[in-house]
């Protein structure tokens, strides 16, 4: 949960950085690998997660394991 904070700590710092005259775009910002101290993930354009560690997200109910993950703005 630390991590899921810092992550969104880090993009409301990103998305309120805007100048006068620049702004950025946050769908341009997140995509990409990130790096954290438990593990690595990576944000895709297209909005896929890829987080084989499950370092943000991981979880399993009746059996089933949450291994498609998505993510949107």
């Amino acid at each position: 949960m630390k991590n899921l904070s810092l992550f969104l700590l880090i993009v409301c710092l990103a998305a309120s950085s805007c100048g006068k005259d620049e702004c950025l775009v946050l769908a341009d910002v997140v995509p990409g690998k990130w790096s954290l101290s438990t593990g690595d993930v990576e944000f895709k354009a297209d909005g896929t997660l890829i987080d084989p560690d499950e370092v943000l997200i991981g979880f399993e109910t009746g059996g089933n394991v949450a291994d498609i993950k998505t993510w949107s703005l």
